[in-house]
């Protein structure tokens, strides 16, 4: 579900199976006529939701590769078998920070192919994150 988030002060996506509690209360609100379309959330993983679609193309090791043929993660992808049993998934992504926290789970069974500067990022992060935890 989206919706504005008072915390944050911020537009955010919620996970109906993750709310412990509810309650009702005095105030209310006017519609947000600025809230994405069904389509655009559909397009992120997680609450992240970015402006612009990027085109991230991730090879997978074959002892994961049943998850990705298994389940769809999101609207757009596309698979491609690969000759040395890796699988290419092609991912059309709306918020490439969620994508980034989706795709740290899958650690360290991918290569991330495209774009450039995602593969960049990402390993300066995990550099970073080695630092820490030695």
């Amino acid at each position: 579900m989206q919706a504005w988030c008072r915390k944050k002060n911020d537009l955010r996506t919620f996970a109906l199976d993750k709310i412990r509690s509810w309650k009702l209360t005095e105030q209310y609100f006017l519609p947000n006529r600025n809230v994405s379309s069904v389509k655009e959330v559909q397009e992120t993983f997680g609450p992240y939701i970015g402006d612009e679609i990027e085109e991230v193309v991730i090879h997978f090791a074959p002892e994961v590769r049943q998850y990705f043929l298994r389940k769809k993660w999101i609207k757009d992808q596309e698979y491609r078998d690969l000759d040395n049993a890796w699988l290419e998934v092609r991912f059309k992504v709306r918020g490439i920070e969620g994508f980034k926290h989706w795709l740290y789970r899958w650690l360290p069974y991918f290569k991330i192919v495209s774009p450039e500067w995602l593969r960049e990022e990402v390993r300066k992060e995990l550099s970073q994150a080695l630092r820490i935890v030695s």
